[in-house]
């Protein structure tokens, strides 16, 4: 179901017993006055924009697109996560933007620069792969000054970018290992310092903390914004961990079915979804949504088992209605 066919009231109730909050977002079936507003992003870009997104297409078959008319920019510096559940078409827009594949339509800017038809060596963008993708039989020196000796630097200028760079990633004391000899983390710590070292103008990111273990997961999370905070990398980052979205976003892109929800900030998007997937797939746990029709006067609405909830705006009678329900902690005030 797409957010324009939807009408939203938000009503917030407190419950003082159990020190929580109840959040109720009405999405009407029947009003088509529903304008949830798209970046589209026309034709203007200016230094700011290090990455410039404009109405990029693909499909693979004549009977679906993968995407569909994305529209986005991020400014300099800033972190934006693309969010949905697998096979949303997330992963390919990595790729297009990378340039390993080709869009249908649409065109793609870098620094301000047109790079839709232009090779991916020279596009100027490090990605960072959800296997880590490092040579075996290199030691971290050499996996880091790799991409480096490729561009025929002297030995000293990739000796002292390897070291600043092992530094920033806090490998420094295991520049003479191989990948077998290091723990998962430091694997996705080399894969990110092989991004780093070359200095992009652009970071992708590939779902890159997918293999590891839940808390090793989590440990990376805070490594990987420490980093982006100290660096000031620009970054596009997919995953479909909605945790991982939540706590490292500035803004978030939510994909479904190919086609485009945001950019907004991460708590925009989780306490005033725009449609009732996003109210369903965004947040943990995620917004319970039940059926109701509005009452005879339209001040509140009957849920199907009888329970009647006061709306914070007045409703034509008789409409259909769905009603979020949304808990969130709440601190509790001492009795006085």
């Amino acid at each position: 179901m797409q957010g324009e066919g939807y009408d939203f009231c938000r009503l917030v109730i407190p419950l003082k017993a159990s020190g929580l909050s109840l959040s109720i977002l009405f999405l009407d079936f029947c009003c088509l006055a529903f304008h949830w507003q798209l970046s589209v992003l026309g034709h203007i870009y200016n230094s700011m924009n290090q990455l410039a997104v404009e109405s990029l297409s693909k499909s693979f078959d004549s009977s679906s697109k993968v995407l569909s008319s994305i529209n986005f920019t991020i400014d300099k510096g800033d972190f934006l996560v693309v969010l949905g559940p697998s096979g949303c078409g997330k992963t390919t827009l990595l790729r297009i933007i990378s340039g390993l594949e080709a869009a249908d339509s649409g065109q793609i800017y870098i620094a301000g620069k047109d790079v839709t038809k232009i090779e991916p060596k020279y596009r100027d963008v490090a990605m960072v792969f959800q296997n880590y993708a490092l040579y075996p039989h290199m030691t971290v020196f050499e996996n880091l000054a790799f991409a480096l000796k490729i561009r025929k630097l002297p030995k000293a200028a990739v000796a002292d970018k390897v070291r600043q760079t092992a530094d920033i990633i806090g490998l420094s004391k295991f520049l003479n290992r191989r990948p077998k000899q290091l723990s998962g983390g430091q694997r996705q710590r080399v894969a990110l310092g092989r991004a780093i070292v070359r200095n992009p103008a652009l970071f992708l990111f590939d779902e890159p903390l997918s293999n590891l273990d839940a808390e090793l997961r989590s440990q990376m999370r805070l490594e990987l914004l420490s980093l982006h905070r100290k660096i000031g990398a620009t970054s596009l980052y997919v995953t479909h961990d909605q945790v991982e979205a939540m706590s490292l976003a500035d803004k978030i892109i939510i994909l479904n079915n190919g086609r485009q929800i945001g950019p907004a900030r991460p708590r925009e998007l989780y306490d005033d979804p725009p449609d009732t997937f996003v109210a369903g797939f965004l947040g943990s746990p995620g917004m319970n949504l039940l059926k109701a029709v509005t009452g005879d006067e339209g001040t509140s609405a009957i849920i199907d088992e009888g329970i009647s909830v006061r709306l914070d705006k007045k409703l034509p009678p008789g409409r259909r209605i769905i009603i979020g329900f949304l808990f969130t902690n709440r601190a509790q005030q001492p009795d006085k």
